[in-house]
């Protein structure tokens, strides 16, 4: 990744064509977002884990 979303293209590309098609930019947009989207609720999860996790090793530690 070079300062841009992947699949989104750079400012400089996007000069260098003189612009880009709205409709695509914003189909590609609502792919990264739905991709970031579902990150974060897997990064949750696994938080929520590692909570339960230390909550049952301080329990033990009791």
């Amino acid at each position: 990744m070079k300062n841009h979303l992947p699949g989104i293209p750079s400012a400089a590309e996007l000069h260098a064509k003189q612009g880009v098609e709205v409709g695509d930019l914003q189909t590609r947009m609502l792919k990264v977002m739905e991709e970031q989207a579902l990150y974060i609720l897997q990064l949750e999860e696994k938080q929520a884990g590692l909570e339960q996790r230390i909550q049952a090793l301080e329990a033990s530690q009791r």
